[in-house]
């Protein structure tokens, strides 16, 4: 299954309609904490701020993320995950949960164990690259 079938596979479970990096800015919002600076946001997501104010403007149209001025730095904007966004990422890593409990239904737990430390330190090795994809 490719990623994209995977990311589209999940959001249909978990009843969210959401593009990828849609539910990369709401997953690192809800992860790594919310009321952040656009450009500490782009920076986390490892893109330009540019791409990532289309995103948050597209999101907050869809009233999953807020926007506001900084209070400091008039001309700086803080971004919030709003409860609807943070329901429906919490959907979407259940979903993520569910279906990768029943891809490795068959494998035995020593399987899954082992599975698991090796992907643990894959992951390691490419948040250290900088990628943002969550699903």
């Amino acid at each position: 299954m490719t990623q994209p079938k995977m990311h589209q596979s999940i959001c249909r479970r978990a009843g969210v309609d959401l593009d990828r990096s849609s539910v990369a800015v709401l997953y690192k919002l809800a992860m790594e904490g919310d009321d952040i600076h656009l450009t500490v946001l782009a920076d986390r997501l490892g893109t330009d701020s540019p791409a990532v104010t289309r995103k948050v403007q597209h999101l907050e149209r869809l009233g999953l993320v807020s926007r506001r001025r900084d209070e400091m730095d008039a001309r700086a904007m803080r971004i919030s995950i709003t409860a609807q966004g943070r329901e429906d990422i919490q959907q979407i890593l259940a979903a993520r949960l569910e279906t990768f409990d029943e891809l490795l239904a068959s494998w035995s737990i020593e399987d899954r164990l082992e599975f698991s430390r090796l992907l643990g330190m894959f992951a390691a090795t490419v948040q250290i690259g900088g990628s943002s994809d969550v699903t």
